[in-house]
């Protein structure tokens, strides 16, 4: 048996399920790590957009009369 039928068989033959079985485990590692850095930049730009919101707020019209309103 040359090494091209032994890579057969452990590809499409009986003996594969431990080949599928680690080709679908590593898929599942990079797909959950993608997910988690979606996720990840998700968190970092809903931050940056809380952080915007609250600046803009800060510097309204209103906030600056009403801060100087407390300051006098």
């Amino acid at each position: 048996m040359n090494w091209l039928d032994v890579l057969r068989s452990n590809l499409v033959g009986p003996d594969s399920q431990w080949f599928w079985s680690m080709v679908e485990a590593f898929i599942l590692a990079v797909t959950l790590t993608l997910i988690y850095r979606q996720v990840a930049a998700q968190r970092h730009s809903n931050m940056l957009q809380t952080l915007r919101d609250f600046e803009q707020r800060w510097f309204s019209p209103e906030m600056v009369k009403s801060r100087k309103y407390i300051c006098t």
